[in-house]
C-alpha cells in the first residue's frame, strides 16, 4: 500500500466516524438534554475532585 492510499482510507474512516458520532451526538441530545448536561457536570467535577487530590491539595 502507497502513501496516497493509506491516506484515503484515513480519512474516509476518520469523515465516517466523525459523522456517525455527530449524528448520534444530535439525536442523543434531543432525548437526553438535561439529564446528560447534569451527567457531564458531575463528571467534571469529580475529575476535579480527583486532580486535587492526585496534588494533595485536598487532604483530610
Amino acid at each position: 500500500m502507497n502513501i496516497i492510499q493509506a491516506v484515503w482510507i484515513i480519512g474516509i474512516t476518520t469523515f465516517v466516524i466523525s459523522f456517525i458520532g455527530v449524528k448520534s451526538g444530535h439525536f442523543l441530545g434531543r432525548k437526553f438534554k438535561s439529564k446528560a448536561e447534569i451527567f457531564g457536570g458531575l463528571v467534571i467535577i469529580i475529575m476535579g475532585i480527583k486532580i486535587l487530590f492526585e496534588h494533595d491539595a485536598l487532604v483530610f
